[in-house]
């Protein structure tokens, strides 16, 4: 164990007391039976080597907890991180602390005179407080010292390896109070000592700290890791991030082999390409986990990346373009209703996955097959990707895209009918920019008159495959960022299976039935890169879409050879289809889908910048290159 001077600090407690596919997933934001308490643990600032050799950093942050932990045992441990902003802010935006604008206390652990330090450790309470609710441990690492705002190093420069080697550190301490080897800080107010669950380690990370929680997986599991024999005995259980990174370090990480779910920001004025979808895109690539654990996108429409964390109050992004209806306001300092769509989620995920009585019915929130609960239907819309398992066993992928535009991935040729094109590519939008991972290819799929069709085989007619052991069909697809083409705010047409002598499986589904297919979407402007934002055009963003076969009316099928999308809708569109795949481990809905309804009302109104004051409009001192909080 390493051992550390501790700072006694002790902090005040605080007590707890759409549209419609068919069935509604639960709501997850209760509050469980326990009250609650949250309270700082601090040691010495000074140089860590495990975590960097070059400078000081911190090992501090707030613990929650059940306020009275005398009678249990084996409580499940979430670790969260923050992501990256300026270390000290300026009072000059409604009072608050909003305008991050110097990185001295990252460096010095001081602020230039009228600046205060930024507390952005204690700005998930609204996420860490419910969750001890139910018999959580929730840490909430505070990373300013060194790290947030710091310069980065060599095959590290943006410190989010650092991030995941400080969230081992922080695992580290826990493992020492919970092991005996070193006290429980009398300002956590109880002894932990054989309290916590290492075994059952969930982990969060917002922006940066994505990748760095990814990377920390790696780090651990690495044959020769050092955080083996500092950490025996951990098991990461599950990863959740909150607009994570990727992509900013060396090597690529992902999360395998557990639950995942990464929340996006589809009006992020940070993370402006939306690159927190590339490692599902990279995860469900092949079939290779040993156990049948889900991966998900929750892709919130209209929210922005700083309000994720209520102690960055100033909005990233000013307005969205496209599709997308704000969920805040960029004259506020947060988005109450962000909070409630984010909470949700968030619990959702950690009451389904490692409560000590996990409740599945909440991994309905992620599937495509459910319609989210009442009070996220209220605030805005949640495009879904998501595979409930990634086993070998319970995937059948039939289309990547991987050969020439015109023929499928079996060789065979593309069935096109009327005016239908195609092209497999990488995703792109408008302005040529590439989205998504590049690993990944998909089939750009375009018509411009009424009646034709696309088909997808995978043998030759007469011939087919056997998908009986299989419940659904499973692709994604998103509009493709087109307004020529795609005149209708949403997509629709006719989905279709075929045999092996090219006869229809049951009868056609109609895409409105299952989902919303709406258009790409971006920040209209951020305040980070006010002159570029423009000149990186929309978003494409694909969603999965599920059918199961009984919604087509016909038995698991024995002979399949084909997917058959049929234009019988509106008189031209452009779409991008992707991971045409037979998927099993569905947690299957009691009713049939009903049609879409559109939202009748919405937080805040699309605005233009002739909509917002002058103070608004992207005008602000020169920042530190190191600012972004991606």
């Amino acid at each position: 164990m390493t051992s550390e001077w501790l700072v006694v600090v002790v902090v005040a407690a605080a007590a707890s007391v759409g549209v419609v596919v068919g069935d509604v997933a639960p709501d997850a934001t209760g509050w469980g039976p326990y009250e609650v308490v949250g309270s700082d643990y601090q040691y010495e600032t000074r140089v860590r080597p495990n975590v960097l050799v070059d400078r000081a950093t911190d090992l501090w942050g707030r613990l929650y907890r059940p306020a009275d932990v005398s009678n249990l045992q084996d409580l499940p441990v979430v670790v969260i991180m923050h992501g990256n902003t300026g270390t000290c802010a300026k009072s000059i935006l409604h009072n608050t602390t909003s305008l991050g604008l110097s990185c001295l206390y990252t460096e010095r652990g001081k602020c230039p005179p009228g600046f205060e330090v930024v507390q952005s450790y204690i700005g998930y309470a609204y996420l860490a407080e419910p969750l001890a609710s139910w018999g959580f441990v929730v840490v909430s690492i505070n990373a300013n010292r060194g790290i947030t705002c710091g310069v980065g190093v060599a095959g590290d420069p943006s410190l989010n390896l650092a991030r995941g080697r400080l969230t081992l550190r922080t695992l580290e301490m826990l493992y020492g109070w919970s092991s005996g080897y070193q006290e429980t800080p009398t300002s956590i107010g109880a002894d932990l000592y054989g309290k916590l669950a290492l075994d059952n380690v969930g982990l969060v990370g917002h922006s940066r700290s994505g990748e760095g929680m990814r990377a920390a997986i790696a780090m651990y599991d690495e044959s020769n890791s050092i955080w083996r024999q500092l950490v025996p005995g951990l098991r990461i259980t599950g990863v959740f991030e909150l607009a994570g990174s990727d992509g900013q370090s060396r090597g690529v990480y992902d999360a395998k082999g557990l639950p995942w779910v990464g929340l996006v920001c589809g009006c992020d004025g940070d993370d402006l390409e939306l690159r927190d979808i590339h490692p599902y895109d990279r995860m469900i690539q092949t079939p290779h986990e040993q156990s049948d654990f889900f991966k998900a996108v929750y892709l919130v429409n209209g929210a922005n990346h700083n309000y994720l964390n209520t102690e960055w109050k100033l909005s990233d992004s000013i307005a969205c373009r496209g599709s997308a209806d704000r969920i805040f306001r960029a004259t506020d300092a947060a988005s109450t209703a962000m909070r409630t769509v984010v909470l949700n989620a968030f619990l959702a995920f950690f009451r389904s996955t490692l409560a000590p009585t996990p409740n599945a019915t909440l991994l309905q929130n992620f599937s495509p097959l459910y319609d989210t609960p009442a009070s996220v239907a209220a605030v805005t819309v949640v495009s879904k990707s998501y595979v409930p398992s990634l086993a070998r066993d319970d995937v059948l992928d039939v289309e990547g895209f991987l050969s020439p535009t015109g023929f499928s991935q079996q060789g065979q040729p593309e069935g096109l009918q009327g005016s239908v094109q195609t092209n497999h590519s990488r995703i792109f939008n408008s302005v040529g920019s590439y989205r998504h991972d590049q690993i990944f290819t998909s089939n750009l799929i375009t018509w411009d008159t009424q009646g034709g069709f696309y088909e997808d085989s995978w043998a030759p007619l007469g011939e087919s495959i056997n998908a009986s052991a299989f419940q659904a069909l499973s692709f994604r697809l998103c509009q493709a960022d087109d307004d020529v083409l795609n005149t209708a705010e949403t997509t629709d047409f006719s989905i279709e299976l075929r045999d092996g002598a090219g006869q229809l499986l049951g009868f056609p589904v109609r895409l409105s039935d299952v989902a919303l297919v709406q258009g790409a979407f971006a920040p209209f402007s951020s305040y980070f890169l006010p002159s570029t934002t423009r000149t990186l055009g929309l978003n494409p963003t694909l969603q999965t879409i599920i059918v199961p076969f009984s919604w087509f009316g016909a038995a698991p099928p024995t002979s399949v050879r084909s997917l058959r999308l049929v234009f019988d809708e509106g008189t031209s569109g452009a779409v991008w289809l992707a991971s045409i795949r037979f998927v099993r481990g569905l947690d299957l809905p009691t009713n049939m889908p009903s049609p879409h309804a559109q939202r009748e009302t919405l937080i805040a109104p699309a605005a233009t910048e002739d909509d917002l004051p002058p103070s608004l409009l992207p005008s602000r001192p020169p920042l530190s290159s190191s600012y972004s909080t991606y």
